[in-house]
């Protein structure tokens, strides 16, 4: 039996949504990892660009990884987990609404 066109949207919007609310949880479980591990995003940063460079000198990518890398402090890492939790929570609030608000519509 064939699903119908509406149907079918209604598929489609609930796996997207679902996917934003994967992304947010994501997103706050990587805020909360800076929280409780700081200092190492940048070292990881520059030990995995170092490798690349050395392996592909002329890899424009890898060096600005290897200076970004270089510049970033504790504070930064502090705002961006407070970033990604804020921005998560955000996205997870709105797919939350989203498909509450997609569910009352279908079933009035």
């Amino acid at each position: 039996m064939p699903i119908s066109k509406r149907q079918a949207v209604h598929w489609m919007f609930d796996v997207a949504v679902a996917l934003k609310a994967l992304n947010s949880v994501l997103e706050i479980a990587a805020g909360y990892f800076l929280i409780f591990k700081p200092g190492w995003v940048g070292p990881a940063a520059a030990r995995w660009s170092a490798q690349v460079l050395n392996a592909h000198p002329a890899a424009p990518f890898a060096a600005a990884i290897t200076r970004w890398g270089a510049g970033l402090t504790l504070d930064t890492e502090h705002f961006a987990s407070t970033y990604l939790i804020a921005h998560g929570a955000a996205k997870l609030f709105i797919a939350w609404a989203l498909l509450k608000a997609w569910a009352h519509r279908t079933l009035s």
